[in-house]
């Protein structure tokens, strides 16, 4: 499983990749979509953050600004996880993730 992107969008929503793929809002509006495809839906939906388990999160890539993002949710943990610049912790507590 690859992480995704978390967005936010109208009960039931449909937000389209170029490609014609469509992924379907919850009825919360909240949507996740393959990371591969979230750039595609710049101006559709509020990005809200990435996501995805432990073993899927985002490494150090020194050609990227924004690799990895600060803030990730790990759906293993159930919990929003930060990137220190060394290192996870959890938000809740502070406590290397």
């Amino acid at each position: 499983m690859a992480s995704s992107i978390r967005f936010l969008t109208v009960p039931y929503g449909t937000v389209s990749h170029f490609s014609g793929r469509s992924y379907t809002a919850s009825s919360t509006g909240i949507v996740d979509v393959p990371f591969g495809d979230a750039q595609a839906i710049h101006g559709q939906a509020l990005r809200i953050i990435e996501t995805g388990i432990t073993a899927d999160r985002p490494v150090p890539d020194a050609g990227s600004v924004d690799r990895p993002p600060r803030l990730f949710y790990d759906q293993t943990l159930g919990a929003t996880i930060a990137w220190t610049g060394s290192q996870w912790v959890t938000i809740s507590d502070g406590n290397t993730a």
